[in-house]
């Protein structure tokens, strides 16, 4: 079905373009905030909001069992070691939540510039059809 629907769109965009050549620009132009960009734009948000979900490290320790005495056991170890790794799951998220501050900033950077060259890409566009507009006009 998608296939019907791309060699559909590939027809009537060819059919528009002989009749109105600047139509196909147009709505390229219109279209490109919803490209892939933005697609990979919103992936590393996810994979930001995962990093941030993943970053805070539990230390509370399972000790159910089915025996008893393993249970007991299990409860002493924790006991005597929750100071540490206390101590190792907090430097952890700490580390994971610099890293997704760091990538926060790096996807708005990135949002930015790839906005920006839209921007600059669209205007570039327009003066290069004006200074064919302006040779066709100085070569009569």
């Amino acid at each position: 079905m998608a296939r019907d629907v791309r060699a559909e769109v590939s027809e009537l965009a060819a059919r528009h373009e002989r009749s109105d050549p600047d139509l196909l620009r147009r709505v390229r132009d219109a279209i490109a905030p919803f490209a892939r960009t933005g697609s990979a734009a919103l992936d590393a948000r996810r994979a930001l909001a995962e990093v941030r979900f993943r970053a805070r490290i539990d230390v509370d320790v399972p000790t159910a069992s089915r025996r008893r005495r393993e249970t007991w056991l299990k409860s002493a170890v924790k006991r005597l070691v929750r100071w540490y790794l206390s101590y190792l799951g907090d430097q952890v998220s700490v580390l994971g939540a610099a890293i997704t501050r760091l990538g926060e900033a790096i996807v708005e950077r990135t949002e930015a510039t790839e906005q920006a060259t839209q921007r600059l890409s669209s205007r570039v566009d327009g003066l290069e059809e004006r200074v064919a507009g302006l040779e066709r006009r100085g070569g009569r």
